[in-house]
């Protein structure tokens, strides 16, 4: 067995406009490599993307107004032509430390704000549009097979292995905050394919989706080794996901607003390039459905 190789597959590691979900890209001022996970719209129909709060901010404040660039930056802050998008939110800081010395985490998530909504494209690269449904954790089924599209691995697939697990940064070294792993309560585990990767470093950010395209949780830097606990060995690697619950939760904390529709909030049907003495973005459509898988 061997990690994947980096960067990744090519089409995932270059400049994409519109963004998709699914590439490289990430705090510019970091000079960071890992993955946009999706685009959503607030009530105004303005775009934002969905990544980590690991690998742009890690749960510090003072990353809110980090430039974003696609792909990585060349330079400290990018350049023009390499910066779609603003930090805006991140999610909360630990505040608590377990009883094993582990920072109790809340969510992993990173919301910025595209500069351009002509940047920003529905399409996760290599699975499509998503359907615009997201799926409550109730919903899902133990080996329910899920696909992600990463900057790492590229697109992916897998099965959920367990629902409402406790998992940990311990075997990541950089995933940590003040020096502390994180721990986390609430979140779902997954299966790689045997001797298949399903997700590797860099593809942070990265969202999941059931075979309807159907959102069903967002990437979590945590996870549990097996076996020999060799970490190159994917058979031994157990990821996880956060449930669209606490994204749910995160988006409704922002000081932006989204769309409400029943319990979820709303994701992104589409969106349409029109040409016209200009290229001009224009939301298509914002729905949410509240029927129950």
């Amino acid at each position: 067995m061997a990690i994947p190789p980096s960067p990744g597959p090519f089409e995932h590691n270059i400049l994409r406009r519109p963004v998709p979900g699914g590439v490289v890209g990430g705090n510019a001022l970091l000079g960071n490599t890992s993955t946009l996970g999706m685009v959503i719209l607030d009530t105004s129909g303005w775009p934002y993307l969905i990544h980590n709060a690991h690998a742009n901010t890690n749960w510090n404040p003072s990353a809110l107004g980090a430039p974003v660039s696609q792909p990585g930056a060349t330079v400290p802050g990018g350049t023009p032509e390499e910066v779609v998008a603003q930090i805006v939110s991140t999610s909360p800081a630990p505040t608590t430390v377990d009883s094993d010395g582990m920072a109790v985490g809340i969510s992993d998530l990173t919301l910025s704000r595209f500069l351009r909504p002509q940047d920003a494209s529905p399409e996760i690269l290599g699975l499509g549009t998503p359907s615009g449904r997201w799926r409550d954790a109730s919903t899902l089924n133990v080996g329910e097979r899920v696909w992600k599209s990463g900057r790492r691995t590229g697109v992916t697939t897998g099965t959920i292995r367990a629902l409402n697990q406790t998992v940990d940064s311990v075997e990541d070294p950089f995933v940590r905050y003040k020096g502390l792993p994180l721990r986390f309560t609430g979140a779902i585990t997954l299966h790689n394919d045997p001797g298949q990767w399903l997700f590797y470093a860099g593809d942070s950010g990265a969202v999941y989706f059931d075979g309807n395209m159907d959102l069903v949780g967002v990437s979590l830097g945590a996870g549990i080794l097996t076996g020999d606990r060799d970490p190159t060995n994917p058979d031994n690697v157990i990821n996880a996901m956060q449930p669209t619950t606490w994204l749910q939760k995160f988006l409704s904390a922002s000081s932006y607003e989204f769309p409400q529709n029943g319990p979820r909030p709303p994701s992104l049907l589409g969106l349409g390039l029109l040409v016209g003495g200009g290229i001009v973005l224009t939301a298509l459509g914002i729905w949410l459905s509240t029927r129950k898988k």
